[in-house]
């Protein structure tokens, strides 16, 4: 008969005083001794103990948006990238759980969990692919010297931006407004950022959605391998 650490969440025999992984102490006390204890005033204050090893869950998290960060970045330079960038980003939780997991599979799982990790990962991701994307943006007009081109890229889309707005029935007026300050350096900033923004609320949103569902798709596979 085998029993789960505690500590580590690895099995080992139900007989055994210590675990044999990590050396923790497995100590069980029955009801009874615990209502005794807590008559006698003698029970130390309770100490909540989190169900996620948060260091582990950290490490796995930042692993995952480290490389979605490198994807896009070189998705810059190399735009067919951007499908592996793409996908990368729309697996990120699921690839954390199972970082997170690798080590001790028996660790607690749920859909709460997985929601908590997703939101951590997404959080993870939306910061360092905007970090690797600003930096390498910097890089190109600065030291490679490409800010011309990034600026007819600009261009264009203030260009299809206005095809848009006619289509729409706005007018030249209203349309001169809206391009004068998208051109000034704090308008442009501000799109970015707003751009940015955006995309983080979206990547965190989904990927904790992506999380819950893979973590109680893992509980649910426990159960009927139980």
């Amino acid at each position: 008969m085998e029993a789960i650490c505690h500590r580590c969440h690895q099995s080992f025999p139900a007989d055994s005083a210590f675990c044999p992984h990590c050396g923790a102490a497995q100590l069980y006390v029955t009801a009874e001794q615990m209502e005794d204890e807590a008559a006698a005033g003698n029970l130390p204050p309770l100490q909540r103990v989190s169900r996620i090893d948060w260091h582990r869950a950290l490490l796995s998290s930042l692993v995952v948006a480290a490389a979605a960060a490198v994807l896009s970045a070189l998705a810059v330079l190399v735009p067919v990238l951007s499908i592996a960038r793409f996908l990368w980003i729309l697996t990120a939780s699921t690839t954390t759980l199972w970082f997170y997991l690798k080590p001790a599979p028996n660790r607690p799982m749920d859909g709460g969990i997985g929601a908590r990790l997703g939101t951590v990962t997404g959080l993870a991701v939306s910061f360092l692919t905007t970090f690797s994307t600003a930096l390498l943006m910097v890089i190109q007009r600065y030291v490679l010297h490409r800010g011309a081109a990034m600026d007819a890229a600009f261009a264009d889309m203030l260009n299809r931006l206005g095809e848009f707005y006619k289509s729409v029935g706005i007018d030249a007026q209203q349309q001169q407004l809206v391009f004068s300050l998208l051109r000034s350096p704090e308008g442009h900033a501000g799109q970015m950022l707003s751009e940015f923004a955006m995309r983080a609320v979206f990547i965190t949103a989904f990927l904790a959605l992506v999380g819950a569902i893979s973590g109680m798709a893992r509980k649910s596979r426990r159960r009927v391998a139980g």
